[in-house]
C-alpha cells in the first residue's frame, strides 16, 4: 500500500561507489520525489563540511569488514548523512511530518518494497553533489496505458512537442534500470499516471538544468548485482564535475596561478611580495579557493600563513577540507587566522586523530570560539566531547556521536522487545529550554475557569486518558528537548514554526500525531541558514515510532524543577453548539459565518508563559523576554528584545485564527504543572494495565 520510495545516499570511495545512507518513505512519487530531491540537494550543498566530515570517515572505513559482517544491517555508520537524508525526505512542506524509515546501508534496489522509484544522490563532491532517479522494470509509471511501441505522450501536439529540448526529452518514454534526470522522471507519470500529477508538476525543470547528474555507471559501481542498464548517451565517471576544471584560463587567471604557485613555496615569515598583489579585491577568495582546490597546499611552506592571511576577516573558519591536520597544526593555524583574539569564531574542523579534550580547553582559552563542530576524532570519545560541552556552557559543540544518538535511538525502539526502551532514556541535558507542554481545550470539552479566565487543567483532564480516540477534547501533550544541540537563541528562533503541524492538527490519535510530533523534532535540526544539527534524540525516538501498533507508550512530561525552564501553550477553542466538527449533523449549518469562523479558528484564545520554579518551589511564570534575560545573559539586550518578540508574533501566526497572545497567569500555570502530573500519571496506569497484553501480542506470531 502507499507510493513507496528509497532515497539513497552514495559516493566513490576508493575505486566504487559505496551506500553511505538509505531510507524508506511509504508515500512519496511524481512532482513530491523532485521537491524532496531539490530539498535534500539544497540541505548537502549547505552542510558540505558536514558532508566532507562523512566522506573522511568513509575513506578510514573499514569496508571489506563491513562487507563480511553478518550484523552490518544494524550499523549506523554515518548518522550525519543519516539525519540529513531523514530530514530531507520528510518534506520541509509537510513540517517534516512523513514517518521515514531508516534502512541498512547493504540493502540493494531489489531488495526493497518500491513502486514509484528511487532517488539517489551522488556525493563525492561535497560542493556539487549530483542527484538521479531510476525506476525499475515492474515500476508502476512505466507501465503507461500505450501500445508497446509508443514513445510519446498520447494527445500532445505537435506545436508543443516542439517547445524546446527539455520538453521533448520529457515526451520520450523513460527506460527502466538507468539514471533519469528530473524531466524524465516525471515523463513516466505524463504518459502512465497523469492523474497523480498536479498542476506544479512541470515547475521550473529549468532549475535542473543546472544540476549534475549521475550517469548510470555510478549506479552499478555501488550495487554491482543490480540490473542496471548503461547506454551509449551515459556520461563517463564524473565528467560534469571534471569539466569545470577544465575550462580555458583567462590571462588573468593565469596570471594569479603564477602568484599563488609561487606563494606556496615561500617563506612564510616574509610575504611582504604580496603586498601588491593584496590590492586586487578577490585575492583573498582565491586563496581560498586554491585550498580548498587542492587542500593538501595547506601543508606547504606558507601554506597556513596564506590561509591566515585570507580568512583573517572572516568569523566562521572551515577547516573541514584539510584532513591531515594535527593539533599542534591546528594551533598554528588559529595564531595566523586569528593573531589578535577578539572576534568570535565558529570554527569547522576536519576529522582529526589526536584531538583531545585538553587540546579544545587550549584552544578556548586562547582564543574566542562560539561554535566548534567537531569531526571524528579517534583521540577523543563521544563521552568526552560530552564532557567538554557540559563544561562549557558559553560554547556550542557539535560532534558526530552527537548525530549517532538519535539514529540509534530509534534503532533501539524499532528492534526491542520491551515495552518501551525509551521510558528509561536519558537524554544528555542540554540546553536550559527543556520541554514545551502544549495544553489544548477543544470545543467540545467542558471547561471551568479560573477567576483571571484562565483554564483549570487538572480538572479539565481529570478523565481524558491520552489514548482515548477523541478528537477536541482537553489534552496535555508534552515535548521533550532537554538535548537538543541547537543554540538557544536560534532554537528560539524556528521553535514557532517547528510547532505549525502540531497546532494546527486537532486529532489526538496517537497514529496520527505521533509523526506529526516527530516532525518537530526534525524541523528543529535545520537553522535558519539551512545548517543542520543533531536530533533531539528524546524527542524524536520517542514519538517517531510512538502508535505504529496503537499500543505504545507516551512519552512523559518532565517535571518543573529549579534551574530549568518549560514553555507552555495554552491554546483554548471557543464553544460551539455542536456534537464534533467532523460530525455531520444535520441541524447545524456547516455553510454558516458561524461554522466558517469556528472552522478558522476566530475566537481561540492563546496564552503562553515560560515556568520554572524558585527557591520556595513555587511554580514561576515569566514572558520571553524575562526567560532571554534570564538565559542569554550574553547577548545585549536589544537583541534579546527583539527575539522575544518575533518569537510571541510567530507563536501567534501559527495558532489558527491568530488570536493575540496573552502571558499565561502563575494560577494558570500551575495548573498545567498539576495537569502534566495527572497526565503522567494516566500513562503509568496505563503501562500497568496494558504490559501484560502487549507482551502476549509481541511474543505471538500474529
Amino acid at each position: 500500500m502507499g507510493q513507496r520510495h528509497q532515497l539513497f545516499i552514495i559516493a566513490k570511495i576508493g575505486s566504487r561507489y559505496r551506500v553511505l545512507g538509505a531510507v524508506h518513505n511509504q508515500w512519496l512519487y511524481a512532482q513530491f520525489a523532485v521537491r524532496r530531491c531539490r530539498h535534500i540537494l539544497e540541505l548537502l550543498q549547505t552542510n558540505a563540511a558536514a558532508v566532507r566530515q562523512e566522506l573522511q570517515h568513509a575513506a578510514e572505513f573499514d569496508w571489506s569488514a563491513f562487507d563480511k559482517d553478518e550484523n552490518k544491517h544494524k550499523l549506523s555508520a554515518f548518522p550525519i548523512l543519516a539525519s540529513i537524508l531523514s530530514v530531507g525526505a520528510a518534506g520541509k512542506e509537510r513540517g517534516y511530518s512523513v514517518r521515514i524509515h531508516p534502512l541498512p546501508l547493504s540493502i540493494a534496489p531489489s531488495q526493497c518494497d518500491n513502486n514509484d522509484g528511487f532517488t539517489v544522490f551522488d556525493l563525492s563532491k561535497p560542493d556539487r553533489p549530483r542527484y538521479c532517479f531510476f525506476l525499475q522494470r515492474e515500476s508502476e509509471p512505466l507501465h503507461p496505458e500505450l501500445p508497446d511501441d509508443e514513445d510519446v505522450v498520447s494527445g500532445e501536439s505537435s506545436e508543443e512537442a516542439g517547445r524546446d529540448e527539455n520538453v521533448a526529452v520529457t515526451k520520450l518514454k523513460p527506460k527502466p534500470d538507468t539514471a533519469l534526470n528530473a524531466a524524465e522522471y516525471l515523463a513516466a507519470y505524463r504518459m502512465s499516471m497523469s492523474d497523480l500529477l498536479d498542476g506544479s508538476s512541470g515547475e521550473s525543470l529549468d532549475l535542473w538544468d543546472s544540476k549534475p547528474v549521475i550517469p548510470t555507471a555510478a549506479l552499478r559501481s555501488a550495487w554491482p548485482n543490480e540490473p542496471f542498464k548503461i547506454l551509449q548517451d551515459d556520461s563517463p565517471h564524473d565528467v560534469a564535475l571534471e569539466h569545470l576544471n577544465h575550462q580555458v584560463q583567462s590571462l588573468r587567471e593565469n596570471s594569479f596561478a603564477k602568484v599563488l604557485n609561487r606563494a606556496w613555496q615561500s617563506d612564510p615569515n616574509d610575504l611582504s611580495w604580496l603586498d601588491e598583489a593584496q590590492l586586487l579585491p578577490d585575492l583573498h577568495e582565491r586563496i581560498i579557493n586554491a585550498l580548498h582546490d587542492k587542500p593538501d597546499l595547506i601543508f606547504e611552506s606558507s601554506g597556513m600563513a596564506l590561509f591566515g592571511l585570507a580568512t583573517r576577516s572572516h568569523n566562521e573558519i572551515d577547516l573541514s577540507h584539510f584532513r591531515g591536520l594535527t593539533s599542534q597544526m591546528l594551533e598554528t593555524l588559529l595564531k595566523q587566522t586569528d593573531p589578535n583574539p577578539e572576534r568570535q569564531l565558529h570554527l569547522t574542523l576536519p576529522c582529526m586523530d589526536d584531538l583531545s579534550t585538553e587540546h579544545i580547553v587550549r584552544l578556548l582559552k586562547r582564543h574566542r570560539i562560539d561554535s566548534l563542530h567537531l569531526g571524528y576524532t579517534k583521540g577523543m570519545s563521544e563521552e568526552e566531547a560530552y564532557a567538554v560541552a557540559n563544561g562549557q556552557p558559553g560554547l556550542v559543540l557539535t560532534h558526530p556521536g552527537f548525530f549517532r544518538e538519535a539514529v540509534a535511538a530509534e534503532k533501539k525502539f524499532d528492534s526491542s522487545m520491551e515495552l518501551n526502551p525509551l521510558l528509561d532514556f536519558k537524554p544528555r541535558p542540554r540546553s536550559p529550554l527543556v520541554q514545551v507542554l502544549y495544553a489544548y481545550a477543544g470545543s467540545s470539552s467542558r471547561i471551568s475557569h479560573l477567576k483571571d479566565g484562565g483554564v483549570v487543567w487538572s480538572e479539565a483532564i481529570k478523565e481524558v486518558s491520552p489514548y482515548d480516540n477523541h478528537f477536541e477534547n482537553t489534552r496535555i501533550l508534552p515535548l521533550p528537548i532537554e538535548d537538543a544541540v541547537l543554540p538557544l537563541a536560534e532554537l528560539i528562533a524556528i521553535l514557532p514554526g517547528a510547532l505549525h503541524e502540531m497546532i494546527n492538527g486537532r486529532s489526538v490519535l496517537s497514529l496520527i500525531f505521533a509523526p506529526i510530533v516527530a516532525g518537530v523534532a526534525k524541523a528543529l535540526t535545520v537553522d535558519r541558514k539551512g545548517h543542520i544539527w543533531p536530533l533531539p534524540a528524546e524527542l524524536h525516538a520517542s514519538y517517531v515510532q510512538a502508535g505504529r501498533n496503537s499500543h505504545e507508550p507516551l512519552p512523559k512530561a518532565k517535571d518543573i524543577e529549579r534551574g530549568s525552564w518549560s514553555l507552555l501553550i495554552c491554546v483554548e477553542r471557543p464553544p460551539r453548539n455542536c456534537k464534533n466538527q467532523f460530525v455531520d449533523d444535520d441541524s447545524h449549518d456547516h455553510f454558516s459565518t458561524e461554522f466558517e469562523d469556528f472552522r478558522k479558528g476566530k475566537g481561540n484564545r492563546f496564552r503562553y508563559a515560560f515556568v520554572t520554579r524558585d527557591n520556595d518551589e513555587e511554580v514561576v511564570a515569566v514572558d520571553a523576554s524575562e526567560f532571554l534575560r534570564q538565559v542569554l545573559a550574553r547577548q545585549t539586550p536589544g537583541d534579546r528584545h527583539s527575539l522575544a518578540g518575533d518569537f510571541v508574533q510567530d507563536l501567534v501566526n501559527q495558532i489558527p485564527g491568530k488570536p493575540s497572545a496573552t502571558l499565561c497567569s502563575q494560577p494558570e500555570a500551575t495548573e498545567v504543572v498539576k495537569a502534566a502530573e495527572i497526565y503522567n500519571g494516566h500513562i503509568d496506569a496505563w503501562i500497568k494495565d496494558m504490559a501484560p497484553h502487549i507482551a502476549c501480542i509481541r511474543e505471538s506470531d500474529w
